[in-house]
């Protein structure tokens, strides 16, 4: 058995890039923690976008990593501001495969999700060197990634794209990083779309200064 903990705020910012139980992908749908040789990560995903974070030093003998489901994640995803600095101690067995944690004196147990974990390292490996090539993302992983950002403090966020691979997250935190797998669509070169802005936009201004001009006609 080991033990660490994790504050409420970052199971949250963790949480919203979980995949949601309509994913048949059942892996998914919860937080891997991983644990290293004095620390553990925890790690989710829903297949578009990921998110890790490095938390503290575990106590006890580490073994396997073990997929917190998201109904005993959503226990604890709801609370104050205030409320959100609160530690979750966290105690896994290998042997068990049974979560238990403690918030406040008042413990919660329940088994691990009995699946495999993604290999999220070699994901993030295959990021770690951006092409920086132009690329296009769904609004609503940005989003969510800026929102975990928030909750978790891990300040201003940069995004190192790499054409149609994925883009590496990078955070003023050192202690986290993120990926997002853009979209497949066809991205025109900037001078197509700025010649035809500026085009447009000189025409508006030519037809407004006849405008102008024709007015002052009329007023003479």
């Amino acid at each position: 058995m080991y033990t660490f903990t994790i504050t409420r705020s970052q199971l949250k910012a963790l949480s919203l890039l979980c995949a949601d139980k309509k994913d048949l992908r059942v892996y998914l749908q919860g937080i891997y923690f991983a644990p290293g040789l004095t620390t553990v990560k925890a790690v989710s995903t829903n297949g578009h976008a990921l998110l890790a974070l490095e938390l503290g030093q575990f106590e006890g003998e580490a073994g396997e990593g073990f997929i917190m489901p998201v109904e005993l994640v959503a226990r604890f995803t709801r609370f104050t501001k205030r409320e959100g600095y609160d530690s979750i101690v966290i105690d896994y067995s290998p042997e068990t495969r049974l979560i238990q944690c403690t918030l406040l004196g008042q413990v919660t147990s329940q088994p691990a999700v009995d699946f495999q974990y993604p290999d999220w390292n070699r994901v993030v490996r295959g990021a770690l060197s951006p092409s920086n090539e132009p690329a296009a993302f769904n609004r609503k992983y940005i989003e969510a990634m800026h929102e975990a950002a928030e909750l978790a403090t891990l300040g201003n966020a940069i995004i190192h794209t790499g054409g149609n691979n994925a883009a590496l997250v990078q955070f003023t935190n050192p202690l986290a990083v993120g990926i997002i797998m853009p979209l497949r669509v066809e991205i025109p070169q900037p001078n197509q779309v700025l010649e035809g802005f500026l085009y447009n936009r000189a025409d508006q201004l030519a037809r407004e200064a006849e405008l102008v001009k024709a007015g002052e006609a009329l007023a003479a």
